[in-house]
């Protein structure tokens, strides 16, 4: 997934510029963490299961204990790296496309302080809002099958974002979270204890979406002249 260089970027602040590519470098290093710990943690499963049932029934059972606490071992390294990933994935998505749109419609340049605010975890709401801009007022220079396909993932996108809404509120929860009070929560603060992550459908749409979006720009400028 390239960065688009800064000549590609002439029109953004150095303030934007940075931001983004530092977000975007963070985001593909952590990614490739997060596969790497997918792929030794779906081996050690299958290593504890073969484990398991070669160790059924025998005197000791060394061999499955120990695979079972490496496992669990993975599984909680694999959830702490997407907890590092998704603060990084969200705010490039976010930050990507507020520049996209000021870029598209004519406008300045954010301010640095605006910059820095959208490169930090987003809350739901600011993602929700995100990406519910209209996909054609976004891609203006791409054909009209490119944006038919991008609004039909966005759209799926938001469903996720819906889907997550209504995990929060979930009545079984010790403290569950009206709609107005998750869209003013970071999913970092706001996952509960004991459930699986909430990010976990929308981590690696959002990857191809965010890292799309500063080559979006590149694009609309290049047509643009």
């Amino acid at each position: 997934m390239r960065f688009p260089s800064r000549g590609q970027l002439a029109v953004l602040s150095e303030a934007e510029f940075e931001a983004l590519a530092s977000l975007h470098f963070a985001m593909t290093e952590v990614r490739h963490e997060w596969g790497t710990s997918r792929a030794a943690l779906d081996r050690l499963f299958a290593l504890s299961d073969h484990a398991e049932h070669l160790d059924d029934g025998a005197r000791f059972t060394f061999r499955s204990r120990a695979l079972d606490e490496v496992r669990r071992a993975s599984y909680q390294y694999t959830d702490a790296v997407e907890k590092v990933m998704w603060p990084c994935v969200s705010a490039y998505t976010v930050l990507g496309i507020a520049v996209l749109e000021r870029v598209v419609d004519g406008k300045v340049p954010l301010t640095d302080q605006v910059v820095a605010e959208l490169a930090e975890e987003p809350t739901l709401g600011q993602l929700h809002a995100a990406l519910s801009v209209p996909v054609p007022a976004l891609l203006t220079a791409r054909d009209a099958q490119s944006v038919e396909s991008a609004q039909e993932r966005r759209e799926q996108l938001l469903a996720r974002v819906e889907v997550i809404y209504e995990c929060l509120d979930d009545p079984m929860l010790p403290s569950p979270l009206t709609r107005e009070q998750a869209a003013v929560s970071r999913l970092t603060e706001a996952q509960p204890e004991g459930t699986d992550a909430l990010w976990e459908g929308l981590l690696e749409p959002l990857v191809l979406l965010a890292g799309q979006t500063p080559s979006d720009v590149a694009f609309h400028l290049r047509q643009r002249g």
